[in-house]
């Protein structure tokens, strides 16, 4: 009789049969409603999403997702990395497809680092398996726990969403100063702000209202009648924008500043204002009234930019074909502000005037034209663990999933109503685990996610913790 319950429970290899790893492995039920949590999350609801893209991944990124799917593949180690592949793949494929639904922008390279993630997670779970010839659940959650440690001790370097990095720089309108990124159209109107979400107001020809009412810290009109000032705590003060002689290239006429490849600047004096009131409040939004002369470019054309050469900036609004890209300098991006910036979607610019609102508001970026959100980007956590979203959620996947399996493993020693809390007790702590992670990252709509997460959490622990009395009265052994 032991000899056929040894044949039953082990293969020919001497390792854990497939039907007993399943047994063995109870945490991946809550693994996947982790994934589904780390990829289905509505982080805005503002915008339409954008197609599947290839741009330039960053890198953080890449590890993020590739770190996502190493549990998938530790699970799957007593199958061929063939398969393994072709799993995560129509997985990641059907969550990355599923992303617009949610208002989240799917990206091909995602479903490439997941792939990567599987194979890597079964080829260690494979050889693992292999050495020690028994069950890998704690070393799964070792190495969870690992990769936890590795991504908080490098998150300094991620974390942060305000302008402490920031230099002063010229101010400037049509191209950098090195002269290599022209921008050839017209700009009729500008406004910045040192607030991340000001009103959008209608201003006649006195401007638009006074810095204490939440305007503008710098206002300026090219188009007749010109006018522009400054304002601040200690009140508005009135500049003449053309009191310099107009730059090569360059010219004002009735309708505003006309750029055919030349570069318009601001008074050192006005930049280094403008520079000091956003430092202050770590928030921006801009206002450009525009009208391009041209849709295509190799390189953006600034518009706007607040930078001293084509790779060192504090924030910018470019043209790049038919599209407004917005880069906002911040410990998450790197000098240029470029991995990650923010582009919109859609092909919104045509040749004609154009009003372009870009925001920043400590936590994510949005461009608006003619009074349609057309793109925006959620640029990392002020205060918050965002940056380690999908790493994290992993990790607590695999660390709830394990405390269910020591609940299975115990459970000849415990009552049915004891692994039932218990497995509960692993869904609440995923879901409140989840809901701080919200409110630490400023995600608003975290909560009810979090709530409806948490009930589906705590019904898979209360299944896993019954999964040893299904196996046992499967297996026609009595109850101890």
């Amino acid at each position: 009789m032991s000899s056929e319950r040894a044949t039953v429970s082990k293969g020919s290899s001497g390792l854990p049969s497939s039907s007993s790893s399943h047994a063995r492995e109870p945490w991946l039920p809550l693994y996947l409603l982790l994934l589904l949590a780390a990829t289905l999350f509505p982080f805005w609801l503002h915008c339409r999403p954008g197609p599947f893209r290839l741009t330039l991944p960053v890198p953080f990124d890449l590890f993020q997702n590739i770190v996502l799917f190493v549990p998938l593949g530790v699970a799957m180690r007593r199958s061929g990395s063939l398969k393994c592949v072709l799993v995560a793949g129509v997985l990641s494929l059907g969550l990355e497809g599923l992303q617009p639904l949610v208002h989240r922008s799917p990206s091909l390279w995602d479903v490439m680092s997941n792939g990567a993630g599987a194979f890597l997670g079964q080829r260690v779970g494979h050889r693992a398996d292999a050495l020690l010839k028994r069950d890998l659940s704690p070393l799964v959650l070792l190495i969870a726990v690992a990769l936890l440690v590795t991504c908080a001790v490098g998150s300094r370097y991620r974390l942060g969403a305000g302008f402490e990095d920031w230099q002063p720089m010229p101010l400037m309108i049509g191209n950098e100063p090195s002269m290599d990124r022209p921008w050839l159209g017209r700009v009729a109107e500008l406004a910045i702000y040192d607030r991340g979400d000001p009103e959008r107001e209608r201003w006649g020809r006195d401007g638009p209202s006074s810095w204490r009412r939440g305007g503008p810290v710098l206002w300026t009109r090219f188009r007749s009648p010109v006018a522009a000032r400054l304002d601040g705590p200690t009140g508005p003060r009135v500049f003449d924008p053309l009191a310099r002689p107009t730059p090569e290239k360059t010219r004002v006429d009735s309708n505003g500043l006309l750029l055919e490849g030349g570069l318009w600047a601001f008074p050192d004096s006005v930049s280094r204002h403008v520079y000091e009131r956003l430092v202050a409040s770590d928030e921006l939004s801009i206002y450009v009234d525009f009208e391009p002369s041209a849709l295509s470019s190799i390189e953006p054309g600034r518009v706007l930019t607040m930078s001293r050469d084509a790779a060192l900036r504090d924030f910018s609004i470019a043209q790049r074909d038919t599209e407004v890209v917005f880069r906002v300098r911040l410990p998450v991006t790197d000098e240029n502000a470029t991995h990650p910036d923010t582009t919109t979607t859609g092909s919104p610019l045509n040749l004609s005037e154009h009003r372009i609102w870009a925001f920043y508001n400590g936590r994510h970026t949005r461009i608006e034209v003619d009074g349609h959100c057309s793109g925006e980007r959620l640029m990392g956590a002020r205060r918050g663990w965002r940056p380690l979203a999908e790493p994290l959620g992993a990790t607590l996947g695999v660390g709830c999933g394990f405390m269910a399996w020591g609940a299975s493993g115990t459970a000849r020693r415990l009552r049915r109503r004891n692994r039932i809390a218990l497995g509960m007790l692993a869904g609440i702590s995923f879901g409140l685990v989840l809901w701080a992670l919200g409110v630490w990252s400023h995600l608003p709509h975290l909560g009810p996610w979090a709530a409806a997460l948490t009930v589906m959490a705590s019904g898979l622990g209360v299944r896993v913790g019954l999964a040893p009395v299904c196996s046992t009265v499967s297996q026609n052994r009595p109850l101890r």
